[in-house]
C-alpha cells in the first residue's frame, strides 16, 4: 500500500474530520469530493503534515509522515494548494528548481542531474516553453503547470492537489487533468486531489470518495 490513512481525525481547535480511512496505490488517482466546509482541504493538509492529526496515522510507503523530518518528507510527498503563490521575479525554471531544495547542497546549487530533473518535470507538464518566462507574467493555467512541475521535481511518491482546476480557463481545465493522468501513469505516483468538479473526477480518477461533515459517506 503506497499511501494509507488510518482512523484519521483532524482539525484546528475542534475536529473537522473523524476517523477517516483511505488507501491509495502507486499510479492511482483518488478524487475527494464534497461540499465546502466538509473537510476536504483539512484532510489534504493533515495527510501532508501541514497539520498535526488529532488521532490516527498516515503512512507513506510504510513510514509515518508525521514523524519524518521536513527534509525527509519533501522527498516522499508533495502538495499544491489553491492559495496563489508570489515568487517575485523568478522564471518558470527557477520556480521548478525550488523543488530540488531537499536534494541540493548547503548553498542550494543545482547539479547537472538536478537540472535534468527540473527539465523533465517541465516536459511532463508540457511547460518547457515556460522555462524562461517570468512567473508573474504567466496565466493562472501556466502557473498551475509550473507549480505541479515544482512538486514533481521533488521526486515524490505521492502528490496531493487541492482544487487543481480552480481559477483556470477552459483550455487548462481540460489540459491539467490529462497531465495528472500522465504523471500517474508514467511516474507511478499516487495522486490525491480534491475537487468540486464531479465531471473532472469521473474523467480521470480511478476512485472517488465523498466527504460530508468530516466523514467519508461514499466510496467507489
Amino acid at each position: 500500500m503506497m499511501l494509507k490513512v488510518n482512523k484519521l481525525s483532524a482539525g484546528y481547535s475542534n475536529a473537522v474530520l473523524a476517523e477517516v480511512d483511505l488507501n491509495v496505490e502507486r499510479g492511482e488517482i483518488l478524487g475527494i469530493i464534497g461540499p465546502n466546509g466538509s473537510g476536504k482541504s483539512t484532510l489534504l493538509k493533515t495527510i501532508s503534515a501541514i497539520l498535526k492529526p488529532m488521532g490516527g496515522v498516515v503512512y507513506l510507503d510504510g513510514k509515518n509522515v508525521h514523524k519524518l523530518k521536513p527534509s525527509e518528507l519533501a522527498k516522499e510527498l508533495a502538495i499544491t494548494i489553491t492559495e496563489r503563490s508570489d515568487v517575485g521575479f523568478l522564471t518558470g525554471f527557477e520556480v521548478v528548481s525550488l523543488g530540488r531544495y531537499p536534494y541540493t547542497d548547503a548553498f542550494g546549487r543545482l547539479s547537472e542531474r538536478d537540472v535534468e530533473i527540473v527539465m523533465d518535470s517541465l516536459r511532463l507538464v508540457s511547460a518547457e516553453y515556460l522555462a524562461d518566462k517570468p512567473f508573474s507574467e504567466m496565466s493562472d493555467g501556466e502557473k498551475q503547470k509550473i507549480m505541479i512541475a515544482r512538486a514533481l521535481a521533488q521526486q515524490p511518491k505521492a502528490l496531493l492537489l487541492d482544487e487543481p482546476t480552480s481559477f483556470l480557463d477552459a483550455k487548462h481545465r481540460v489540459e491539467i487533468p490529462l497531465i495528472l493522468r500522465r504523471i500517474a501513469n508514467e511516474k507511478g505516483i499516487a495522486i490525491v486531489l480534491t475537487t468540486h468538479d464531479i465531471e473532472l473526477a469521473i474523467r480521470i480518477c480511478d476512485r472517488i470518495v465523498m466527504v460530508k461533515s468530516g466523514r467519508i459517506v461514499a466510496e467507489g
